[in-house]
């Protein structure tokens, strides 16, 4: 419900808040530090290929993932220590969140 306001990957255990890794998508208002994000459509869905300078610098270092360390990341969201958060304007804290 409501528009998509921002949505990446967090790296954190089950029903852990996990620190963001990587956005997928970015608004105006909640941008991806890196820039790379694409712009996050209302509804739908986002296309691209996610690489190591998505990853954002400090943010996953407490859970073991230096910045820049991609196949790290890759191998947390195969073991199941990641998931997807969508954050829209009917859900600000997040509405979609899955592994």
């Amino acid at each position: 419900d409501g528009d998509v306001q921002q949505a990446h990957i967090h790296v954190g255990q089950r029903s852990v808040n996990g620190s963001v890794s990587v956005f997928l998508c970015q608004t105006e208002a909640s941008h991806d530090p890196t820039g790379l994000a694409p712009r996050c459509p209302p509804s739908g869905k986002v296309t691209g290929t996610l690489q190591a300078a998505n990853m954002i610098e400090g943010n996953i270092v407490g859970q073991g993932i230096a910045p820049g360390e991609f196949d790290e990341l890759v191998a947390a969201i195969r073991a199941g220590v990641a998931y997807v958060n969508v954050h829209s304007s009917t859900f600000p804290a997040g509405e979609v969140r899955g592994g």
